[in-house]
């Protein structure tokens, strides 16, 4: 399945134009929209730390993940792991993460929301199948929910700033990130998923900015 993009721009064009307007203040804007994004994971990057501090937590705590979305139940992470290493991987093999987000605006206000991440592997060039490495569902994991919100990275260009994971990885902030699912329809053709996700990113920047 794929994206409407006219009932996208349709449901853009009644949310975010008052905005501009003189009603603004009075008007009680509405619009929701979730989200996937997939993007790089790249050593020193948000994700790559993300990724090691998610192993850290659940390891620490007990805390037991799903390995893949499809998994019926979750496990704890020590059996993940044994079974990552007999397929010659670990947590680390992870170079590709998929984000869901949940975004919602009310009187201009937008409040964003990081529902799921699902970290995998995936083998350089077009042979070879993606391989799940290890899924969260944020709902399920209050521990890993505290992580997004109060744990990140401090920024390079200033050692003082710091920033949390969930505003790091807010998909306007990851120049690399591809669209791939709009609400609940999976976008497979690569214009497409680009033009969507430029008219995502103007909505969104219509309420941040």
């Amino acid at each position: 399945m794929r994206a409407t993009s006219a009932g996208l721009v349709a449901l853009l064009v009644a949310t975010i134009i008052p905005l501009g307007g003189p009603q603004a203040a009075h008007a009680q804007t509405e619009w929701k929209q979730t989200f996937q994004v997939i993007t790089p994971v790249q050593e020193n990057s948000a994700a790559s730390a993300l990724r090691d501090s998610v192993v850290d937590v659940a390891t620490r705590e007990g805390i037991s993940l799903r390995r893949s979305p499809d998994d019926e139940s979750a496990r704890p992470i020590s059996q993940i792991e044994e079974e990552l290493l007999e397929q010659g991987l670990d947590f680390t093999s992870a170079n590709r993460l998929f984000i869901r987000y949940d975004f919602q605006a009310e009187r201009g206000q937008l409040q964003r929301s990081i529902e799921s991440l699902h970290f995998i592997y995936r083998p350089e060039g077009a042979d070879g199948q993606d391989l799940s490495i290890m899924n969260v569902d944020v709902s399920e994991a209050p521990a890993i929910a505290n992580l997004l919100e109060n744990s990140g990275m401090t920024l390079r260009t200033n050692e003082a700033s710091f920033s949390p994971f969930r505003e790091q990885l807010m998909f306007h902030k990851l120049p690399s990130s591809q669209l791939v699912a709009l609400g609940g329809d999976v976008i497979r053709d690569t214009e497409e998923a680009e033009s969507e996700r430029r008219r995502l990113l103007r909505a969104v920047q219509r309420f941040l900015y």
